[in-house]
């Protein structure tokens, strides 16, 4: 016979009188009797468990066997019925996620009879599963994963807690990474994290009063540590215009909420026993465009709130405080479920791998200086004695951070996302001018004014390794790695640099300080929510200095464009380049080694109001190309700005402009050209 969907009626007296929760009895027939003697009967549904032990209670006609799997391939025999059996209960136990529940049910009389099982599944004293006809098929031959009909998605199925929190206080998101760190006696550490994603949870305050009031006081009593939908209130997006079964967020920032594919989300006003949940079908991150699977039920009007909707459970027994016997406060942590799905991808950001976020200077930045390898003897009456073979010490810096807007929130989140807790290291400056130079600075000597580093720093210290230099104009900061540092004189120290820094006069410096190789000393990272509808985050860390052995070179995208950055690889032969544009190149900003056969470069613009040493250092292979036009045009262009060697055969370079305000050597270009003209 052909798949069939299950029939399903009344449970038959007297056993109805077991079964009181609208169970059904679910039958390969439309009514009691006329099925075939003597044949077995394959019933199948997915289902979607918590797993753990469960109560079944079941009733069968005439005897059945049952079994579970991820797929037909590996059935688990978990309980049977005799033949003319007495409704029972039994212990099962079933494992977590979706699976397969089939049943064997079998007519074994030698005449036609019924062939039916009605039944119901607990959960420490919860239904959580009553037998019906829907998805259940059947067939006289074990039936193929493909044959089955998908369950509902068990979200669907879940309460929504819908009550506006109080935001009087911030809503309080806390991510939980899980890092285990192993310790030599000389600081040498090996981390690794034991889980791939951060718990997240949420804990919110709410003053409600009269109904609401009672809507809380009923969820706390009845949802108990059983999951919820839990609405996320700072992702909530006002409506403009009638919601229809597509929604635009057209701002630019759909790609930094949490509205993905296969999301539900949730839409209402300001009623909490009045909204609708939808389930996202696409959700376009270049477009912003939202289509949702069906259209809503209801007209919601411009000025409703649509936001997206997490599985959670609450975490702590919450706490109602009643004011009068009409209102009352609490305070409610929810925890979001493992099994909710990432909704972005970990990044460093423009600079990798660089902190690239600033610290709240209303608050102190702390800063506490371990010795860890030294070790003291000391008996009280003897002379004390210090051990300290390795000479290291870490620094424990603590910080607040104000985030505002969302790319900066986003940001932060894709950031302690890449780190994963204690896990992964990153350079972050000491955010102090750690030292002043005397004079203009440029090469690979800083002359400074004297700090004892020569003095005091006996050994080489991880966390002064390398320097960045910070300019007062917003200009990219400059790193270099420290190679010595010497007295000169009673006043002035002179570090000697592995790379040169750009000339810059001392009143264009913001600061100089140390890049520190660190990695977050937390796991658990509080962003306060302060508002709804934007973004707008209070936070706080703690990093620790960290070995800088095999540490990630800084690496930055410079572009002229807002996110994201795409790093490709490289630019294959035979491509057109038109229209290039860059503001303020610094030194070898642009360090570009091409091969071009049978191309073109098409209108290069290097258009700055200032261009650094060697800001173009390029070093092409022109085959049988062309380049048109070639501009550089500049105010000031500082020594070899363009620095360009170029070999170009049978091609052409027409219309080379080169218009600035030029020292000597602006522009250093050595070329040969063979069968080619320059125009």
């Amino acid at each position: 016979m052909a798949v069939t969907p299950a029939y399903q009626f009344d449970v038959p007296s007297p056993n109805d009188t077991y079964f009181t929760n609208g169970e059904k009895a679910v039958s390969v027939s439309a009514a009691p009797g006329g099925v075939a003697a003597r044949t077995n009967y394959f019933l199948s549904t997915w289902a979607d468990l918590e797993g753990g032990e469960y109560i079944l209670r079941v009733f069968a006609v005439q005897a059945s066997s049952w079994a579970t799997s991820v797929s037909k391939n590996n059935p688990r025999v978990f309980f049977s019925t005799a033949r003319d059996a007495a409704p029972q209960e039994a212990t099962v136990s079933l494992p977590r996620g979706r699976q397969r529940i089939d049943i064997l049910l079998s007519n074994v009389l030698a005449t036609a009879g019924s062939c039916y099982v009605a039944f119901s599944l607990w959960r420490q004293g919860r239904m959580v599963y009553k037998s019906e006809a829907a998805p259940w098929v059947f067939d006289t031959v074990p039936l193929a994963d493909a044959a089955l009909l998908a369950p509902p998605n068990p979200k669907t199925l879940l309460p929504v807690f819908a009550v506006q929190p109080n935001w009087a206080n911030p809503i309080i998101e806390r991510l939980q990474y899980a890092t285990e760190v192993l310790s030599s006696e000389a600081d040498v550490e090996q981390r690794r994290s034991l889980r791939t994603t951060p718990r997240r949870s949420f804990e919110m305050s709410f003053s409600r009063h009269s109904e609401i009031r009672s809507r809380i006081d009923t969820f706390l009593g009845g949802i108990g540590r059983n999951k919820c939908m839990l609405p996320i209130w700072h992702e909530q997006y006002v409506l403009t215009a009638t919601l229809t079964d597509t929604l635009s967020i057209a701002d630019g920032t759909i790609a930094m909420r949490e509205f993905r594919d296969g999301g539900f989300v949730i839409v209402m006003d300001r009623n909490p026993a009045v909204y609708e949940v939808l389930q996202i079908s696409t959700a376009n991150l270049t477009t912003g465009l939202i289509t949702f699977t069906a259209a809503p039920a209801a007209p919601w009007p411009a000025g409703s709130r649509v936001m997206p909707l997490r599985e959670a459970r609450v975490s702590e027994s919450g706490t109602l405080n009643n004011i009068t016997d009409a209102a009352a406060t609490a305070s409610i942590r929810f925890e979001i479920e493992d099994s909710e799905s990432a909704w972005f991808t970990p990044s460093w950001g423009n600079c990798s791998p660089v902190w690239g976020f600033t610290f709240d200077r209303g608050q102190q930045i702390s800063v506490a200086h371990d010795r860890v390898t030294a070790y003291v003897v000391n008996d009280e009456y003897g002379p004390v004695d210090v051990y300290d073979l390795d000479q290291k010490t870490r620094l424990n810096l603590r910080g607040a951070i104000t985030l505002i807007g969302r790319a900066a929130t986003f940001g932060f989140r894709q950031f302690i996302d890449m780190a994963r807790g204690r896990a992964v290291r990153f350079w972050m400056p000491s955010f102090t001018s750690d030292v002043q130079a005397v004079s203009a600075i440029g090469g690979t000597t800083l002359t400074i004014k004297s700090v004892g580093y020569a003095d005091y720093m006996k050994t080489d210290q991880d966390y002064r390794g390398k320097v960045v230099v910070e300019y007062l104009d917003g200009n990219s900061p400059s790193y270099a790695d420290v190679e010595s540092v010497q007295r000169v004189d009673a006043t002035t120290e002179q570090i000697t640099l592995a790379t040169g820094l750009p000339s810059a006069l001392a009143s264009q410096i913001a600061r100089i300080s140390f890049m520190m190789p660190v990695r977050f000393d937390q796991d658990l990272f509080e962003l306060q929510h302060l508002v709804d509808g934007g973004a707008a985050v209070k936070t706080s860390v703690v990093t620790r200095t960290a070995d800088v052995d095999g540490m990630l070179p800084i690496e930055c995208a410079v572009t002229s464009k807002l996110y994201p950055i795409e790093m490709i690889d490289g630019i294959a032969p035979s491509f057109a380049i038109t229209g290039g544009f860059t503001i303020k190149p610094w030194f070898e900003g642009i360090d570009s080694s091409m091969a071009i056969t049978g191309g073109s470069v098409t209108t290069i613009v290097f258009h700055s109001t200032e261009m650094r040493d060697e800001a173009v250092d390029a070093s092409m292979l022109i085959t049988g190309g062309t380049i048109v036009p070639v501009v550089f045009h500049s105010t000031e262009m500082r020594d070899e700005a363009v620095d360009a060697s170029l070999i170009i055969t049978g091609g052409a370079v027409s219309r080379t402009l080169i218009q600035q305000t030029q020292p000597a050597e602006a522009v250093d270009a050595s070329m040969v050209i063979t069968g080619g003209a320059i125009t």
